[in-house]
């Protein structure tokens, strides 16, 4: 599965690539039917990254590695049927946001949050409240809840806040995980494979000294 995300995702993000170039060249990808191949495109990118996220999920936590897979098809389903135009209504667009950014929201800090543990705790907590505070506030203004330029000054806030924690938690979890692969090789010593025959053949001779 791993193998087939990962070249499914590079596809797309060439083939996103070289739909821009051509962009840059006078063939235009941002309208008619070419924008919905291109924003179709980027879709299949995202949803492959995330995926990836996902995957690794699965050898932490099966259960939510699943939820969040179920989660990435939702949204590439809603997205489709919203960048082709299959489905033409406000309160559809305002479920694919509402889908599109909770999914993205869960894979981000599950994925994380299972590689960080109960390492920096509270870093976590403040970090994912930030970034959840970004969406909560996303959304209660598309809804049309809150205008957004009553509170244009907390959502900049928020944004720049989210930017941050969004580095620091990736930069925890990537040292973290790193950590891990250096103790883990720590624990092991490496050898020929020379050495490791010649190994074999005491171990085996040991055996049938013990055997007489």
């Amino acid at each position: 599965m791993k193998k087939g995300l990962i070249i499914g995702t590079l596809a797309c993000l060439g083939a996103c690539a070289l739909m821009l170039i051509l962009t840059v060249f006078g063939i235009s990808f941002f309208e008619g039917v070419k924008g919905s191949i291109l924003a179709t495109t980027a879709t299949l990118t995202a949803a492959g990254y995330f995926g990836l996220r996902s995957h690794t999920m699965l050898s932490k936590n099966k259960i939510l590695g699943y939820v969040s897979f179920g989660l990435i098809g939702l949204s590439l389903i809603f997205m489709v049927l919203f960048i082709w135009g299959i489905v033409k209504n406000d309160t559809f667009n305002l479920a694919v946001l509402t889908v599109s950014l909770l999914s993205v929201l869960f894979i981000f800090l599950v994925s994380n949050n299972l590689k960080l543990g109960k390492q920096f705790f509270i870093v976590q907590i403040v970090c994912d409240a930030i970034l959840s505070l970004l969406i909560v506030l996303i959304l209660v203004c598309s809804y049309g809840w809150i205008k957004l330029d009553d509170i244009s000054t907390l959502f900049w806030i928020v944004i720049i806040l989210s930017v941050v924690a969004f580095i620091t938690i990736s930069v925890l979890a990537s040292k973290v995980q790193g950590d891990n692969v250096a103790e883990a090789k720590g624990n092991y010593v490496k050898i020929s494979r020379s050495e490791y025959e010649e190994l074999l053949a005491k171990a085996k001779e040991l055996e049938e000294l013990k055997s007489k």
